[in-house]
């Protein structure tokens, strides 16, 4: 993820940050903007770079905290044990780690944690991206540990590396961190069913005031529009002009009806993080999508299906106790209305074999699938040298 100065690890003094990161843009430049809806890369090195063995992978995810993950590659010899080469591993296998050992161990609070908390965040371009965007990118990159003094070293890492990325758009890193943290706090009080009266505009700028080094107030209409865009989307939604989009098309969500009915058409984009589904190709919020974590993917003739890799634990209801899939709904009042979906799994139809085989791949290069496909050849073009797109029904 560049910017049109180039990518931010190269302004980095530390040469251990500089390696570090650049092996994560050699090892995910394919897959950082997908054209054509053409599948980016493959854990076996079709258009990319390969993953860690699997041994390693397994070493990772098996162990029961963050500290214990990273012990295991040292003691496997897959790291040496210094922060390079830890972020290196991290970022080159990014997708295919457990994500909540990985923030347990970047929040961690030795040298060596830290210092590779700085390495990874550091490989994000935050230059000229709002601050609430670019902490909403950060928290789709590394997922927040449960623990609040670790969720607090890393805002503070993300508010210094943001405030040096962004000369002069705030006074002081702390005023940067101050906002950050309040920005995490919005989003829970504005999308936890649990908090019922919600914070309003006007006492969110109102616990800010005063808030920088000179006790001036950050810009009022700067804070509105974080406020806005907070509230609107929570940060499990990625802004599609800064995701990294591994691939996209059109496709079909197959109908669970008895009755025969049409499948609802949408234009799907992967991100390393989630399966968006939008009305419409150009829109810019998605009508619904399904983060991949903890999910799997197999193939089903002229398409596939996303579905638990692990058994699902049933509630009280009887019903999956996660909420696997996410519509959003648009009611006028300024958020987006999230609606769970009472499935667990999703079936959905391309145009070809080819293509489904060329999704089940990109999907399964960025959950904890071991793909099992061969890399699928490149779609065909029709006679008008456009390459085909996934449909519905073949419009």
């Amino acid at each position: 993820m560049a910017t049109a100065a180039g990518p931010q690890w190269l302004e980095d003094s530390n040469p251990k940050a500089r390696r570090a990161a650049s092996s994560f843009e050699h090892t995910r430049a394919v897959s950082s903007r997908a054209v054509g809806g053409e599948s980016s890369s493959s854990a076996s090195g079709a258009g990319g770079t390969e993953r860690a063995p699997s041994a390693a992978l397994d070493a990772f995810n098996r162990a029961k905290s963050g500290d214990k993950a990273v012990a295991a590659l040292v003691s496997y010899d897959h790291v040496d044990g210094e922060p390079e080469t830890i972020a290196a591993f991290l970022l080159a296998n990014d997708g295919k780690l457990d994500a909540s050992k990985v923030g347990d161990y970047l929040g961690g609070r030795d040298a060596a944690a830290r210092e590779t908390a700085r390495i990874v965040i550091g490989s994000l371009s935050l230059r000229g991206v709002p601050l609430d965007s670019a902490l909403r990118l950060m928290i789709s990159f590394i997922k927040l540990p449960g623990e609040a003094q670790k969720i607090d070293r890393l805002i503070e890492e993300f508010a210094a590396q943001w405030h040096a990325s962004n000369v002069g758009a705030l006074d002081h890193p702390d005023t940067a961190y101050l906002i950050a943290f309040s920005l995490t706090m919005l989003n829970s009080d504005a999308h936890s069913a649990q908090v019922k009266k919600k914070m309003t505009r006007e006492q969110y700028l109102g616990q800010l005031r005063g808030t920088c080094k000179d006790g001036s107030s950050p810009d009022p209409a700067m804070l509105s529009g974080f406020y806005a865009r907070v509230t609107r989307l929570e940060w499990s939604v990625e802004e599609r002009h800064l995701m990294r989009i591994v691939r996209q098309g059109w496709m079909a969500k197959k109908s669970r009806r008895k009755v025969a009915a049409q499948d609802r058409r949408l234009f799907a984009v992967l991100s390393s993080r989630a399966l968006y589904f939008y009305a419409e190709q150009a829109d810019l919020e998605p009508v619904a999508y399904i983060r991949l974590e903890g999910m799997a993917v197999v193939p089903r003739r002229l398409g596939f299906e996303v579905r638990p890799a692990a058994p699902v634990v049933l509630g009280k209801d009887g019903r999956d106790s996660e909420v696997r899939m996410v519509k959003l709904l648009d009611r006028g009042d300024g958020a987006l209305a999230k609606e769970p979906s009472r499935h667990s799994s999703f079936a959905f139809v391309v145009d070809t074999e080819r293509d489904a085989a060329a999704w089940v791949w990109a999907i399964r290069d960025w959950t904890l699938d071991v793909p099992d496909l061969p890399p699928p050849a490149p779609s065909a073009p029709d006679a008008d040298g456009r390459r085909r797109r996934a449909t519905l029904g073949g419009h």
